[in-house]
């Protein structure tokens, strides 16, 4: 059995919950993917929520970096 240390776990994360979120960036972000041809940008935060929730993931983990995203969510809604 093969046992991957923590920090690759930790890694393959990060890049799971990134990936997650540019798939969600293409296809329904009304800032960055297809919706973005009927809306005008309508984010007032710079970044968007989105792209700050990616950044924070890749800077601190998966866990903290996702309450600091919704955390920013929230403050928009």
């Amino acid at each position: 059995m093969i046992f991957l240390k923590r920090q690759t776990l930790s890694n393959i994360s990060r890049k799971i919950v990134s990936g997650i979120i540019v798939v969600y960036q293409w296809t329904l972000s009304p800032d960055h993917g297809v919706l973005s041809l009927y809306t005008t940008g309508v984010c007032r935060f710079s970044p968007t929520c989105s792209e700050y929730t990616k950044k924070m993931v890749k800077q601190h983990g998966v866990i903290k970096g996702l309450k600091k995203g919704l955390k920013q969510i929230k403050d928009c809604h």
